[in-house]
């Protein structure tokens, strides 16, 4: 009774353990290998660069497996939920979009972005969002874009 008991653990243990791989692996076609030896300014360009492409998979990447991305009045934890939250706005944009950036302030870890961004159906006049970046990854980021409209 107890090997079988056993053997039940064992078999259940190793399919949660394939599911979280398979579930990682999903990302490891679209994300950049050695995410996490990535600078503070290399994250924030290859975050750039993914919201000017409007990729949403690809932003996810940027973010840790525990991050938190914090909107007015919404909140998004992780990469899958952090992709779900842009994937919206990217599909509303529809294409061409250019952000300006305001000021970029930095300091270690911690960085403070204020923006414009245009596109073919959205416009942002006063973007500010805020980054805490670690090992290469996204763990914190707030986001207001101010003067927010649809053309």
């Amino acid at each position: 009774m107890k090997c079988k008991l056993l053997g039940m653990i064992v078999v259940i243990f190793s399919i949660l353990v394939c599911q979280a791989v398979y579930a990682d692996d999903s990302r490891d076609s679209v994300c950049p290998k050695h995410a996490q030896q990535r600078t503070v300014v290399q994250v924030l360009q290859a975050h750039l660069a993914a919201v000017e492409a409007g990729n949403a998979e690809l932003l996810a990447c940027d973010y840790a497996k525990d991050a938190v991305f914090i909107l007015p009045g919404a909140v998004a934890q992780g990469p899958a939920e952090i992709e779900a939250a842009f994937a919206p706005f990217f599909a509303l944009a529809g294409g061409n979009i250019h952000v300006t950036t305001t000021s970029l302030t930095i300091a270690g870890d911690f960085t403070l972005f204020e923006y414009s961004v245009t596109s073919d159906h959205v416009v942002v006049t006063d973007g500010v969002d805020s980054f805490v970046i670690d090992k290469g990854l996204i763990i914190a980021h707030t986001a207001h874009l101010g003067g927010f409209s649809v053309k």
